[in-house]
């Protein structure tokens, strides 16, 4: 018997928009995932690749880099830091650490990030947006569901990395490339646990924020990604 896990991103926009701006400001809700190549279970020659280079893979997430870079901030709380007239550059970042991904950190599991036992992770990010807020003092997370009720069930449970699937606020603002020098996105990991084998799922996840329009009848993708999840059992 062998096992492989292939994900399939629907085709589509994924985009969300600010209910508090006055200009349409859109930022993209992007997935990112790797694929198992292996032939098997346990099979030491199998490999992951994929459509991306999975970022909690870098070094710029691991702990001691991050240490040496960036802050140890305070959480639920924006880190804001003003000019008040004399320009401060570059801006400081808050640590987002690959150890806040747990089991899908791939500290434990460097090369299959669950794939290969078919408990796969699929990471969830914001695009990077300048000056974004939340909401006044509000939090963010990311919450994933089956499209229909027969996706429900055959997507089984699922554990989210940081809990809760919480974007924490102290990540925003964001003030820009050329500023926000050591800037490390905070990523939202997602581990399928026990999905149906051989029955293609229709997921949807989702980004729950105050100032997150996601209810745009113009745009049925508004605030979310859709994707097809199959686990391949033989």
């Amino acid at each position: 018997m062998s096992l492989s896990t292939s994900v399939t991103l629907k085709v589509g926009t994924s985009m969300f928009r600010s209910s508090t701006s006055s200009w349409s400001v859109s930022v993209g809700l992007v997935i990112r995932f790797v694929q198992d190549l292996g032939q098997g279970i346990g099979d030491p020659g199998s490999r992951i690749s994929g459509p991306c280079s999975l970022s909690p893979t870098s070094l710029a997430y691991n702990d001691s880099i991050q240490a040496q870079k960036n802050d140890v901030c305070r959480p639920g709380r924006y880190y804001e830091q003003p000019d008040n007239g004399v320009l401060n550059y570059p801006k400081r970042a808050c640590q987002f650490n690959r150890t806040q991904l747990g089991d899908c950190s791939g500290i434990r599991d460097p090369t299959h990030y669950g794939y290969s036992t078919g408990q796969p992770c699929v990471f969830i990010k914001m695009n990077r947006v300048i000056n974004f807020y939340a909401g006044a003092n509000q939090s963010m997370n990311v919450t994933c569901v089956g499209k229909r009720d027969e996706d429900a069930e055959n997507l089984g449970s699922f554990v989210m990395f940081p809990a809760n699937g919480n974007i924490d606020l102290m990540y925003f603002p964001y003030y820009g490339k050329k500023f926000h020098v050591n800037y490390t996105q905070p990523l939202v990991a997602v581990k399928f646990l026990n999905v149906t084998p051989n029955v293609e799922v229709n997921v949807e996840c989702r980004i729950n924020a105050a100032n997150i329009a996601t209810d745009d009848e113009r745009d049925k993708f508004a605030g979310r990604v859709a994707f097809k999840l199959r686990i391949n059992k033989t």
